[in-house]
């Protein structure tokens, strides 16, 4: 498998962290090993390289099995792809093309954000305005697809997939060229989108129900190859602290922590982790020895 590119997912803005804070949870050295095992496909690091490598059939799979259409075969991915619309721009998680063209773009959330639909209502408007070609007829908007995994159950009907369309007047469909696919990743029942929400939720591969993503996840942290190209990402990102200065913030910061177990420090560590989503906010309230609806709560008051 071809060597895999660096993304920035990880960079920090300066101007949301001092160099103070605590960075307890983040790869660091030897801790490397322990976050490596810990990481889920719901982590932007599992799931950019589950998804970037078109040889696994992550997306394939995930496509096919959450729109419903076995013959959906994808012939390109793009992660971490930046869209500029005006002053604005957008950063895709993962758009992929099938080999009629449709575009599917698949986005893991680790907040459910007020703005929401919003939010996704202009990721959809940028994926379209990008695709039309300058002076190209509207006729040439390829169909379009958003499958969106959300941490929690925004509707609360209980149910594992929601299904919306861009346009629908009185019952009747429109406009079939847009979908939107919401995964509710809280969900926990035993069928066929449950067993896949477990999946993208476990760090073991070997309880996975589904081969392909068993496949994906033992080949990054089990096959030579793939944990190398892992523990190489996970590398980068911890230079990445080193190099702004985080590395003598965390270790003073994780005594701190450890020594007067202040409120604020651990809050300020959980948006850290929260935004930086390289721990499921379960795996967040483990590693801080706290409730996770006190994690779930700080979850929804910050942007990732």
């Amino acid at each position: 498998m071809e060597n895999l590119k660096r993304i920035d997912f990880i960079l920090l803005r300066d101007e949301d962290y001092s160099s103070d804070v605590c960075k307890q949870g983040i790869p660091y050295g030897d801790e490397n090993e322990d976050v490596l095992r810990r990481l889920t496909f719901t982590s932007d690091l599992m799931f950019y390289l589950g998804m970037s490598n078109i040889e696994t059939g992550m997306a394939e799979f995930l496509a096919r099995e959450i729109i419903g259409d076995d013959s959906i075969v994808i012939k390109k991915v793009e992660v971490q792809k930046n869209l500029r619309i005006g002053k604005h721009h957008v950063t895709l998680d993962a758009l992929a093309t099938d080999d009629k063209g449709r575009l599917i773009n698949f986005e893991m959330q680790s907040t459910n954000e007020p703005d929401m639909n919003k939010r996704l209502n202009f990721y959809g408007s940028s994926v379209i305005l990008s695709a039309l070609a300058k002076g190209a007829p509207y006729s040439a908007i390829p169909d379009f697809s958003q499958v969106v995994f959300m941490p929690n159950d925004r509707y609360r009907r209980g149910k594992a997939l929601y299904v919306s369309r861009l346009v629908e007047v009185d019952g009747f469909v429109t406009d079939s060229s847009y979908f939107l696919y919401e995964v509710n990743m809280a969900y926990r029942g035993r069928d066929r989108i449950g067993r896949i929400i477990q999946d993208l939720d476990t760090s073991e591969a070997k309880i996975m129900y589904n081969k392909v993503l068993r496949e994906t996840m033992a080949y990054y942290k089990g096959d030579e190859e793939g944990r190398m190209t892992t523990m190489g990402e996970l590398e980068k990102i911890s230079e990445g602290w080193r190099l702004r200065g985080f590395e003598s913030g965390m270790q003073k910061g994780m005594q701190k922590g450890m020594e007067k177990g202040r409120k604020e420090e651990r809050r300020a560590n959980v948006i850290t982790l929260l935004k930086d989503r390289l721990l499921t906010p379960s795996q967040i309230a483990k590693s801080f020895d706290m409730p996770l609806s006190d994690v779930l709560e700080i979850a929804e008051s910050i942007e990732c």
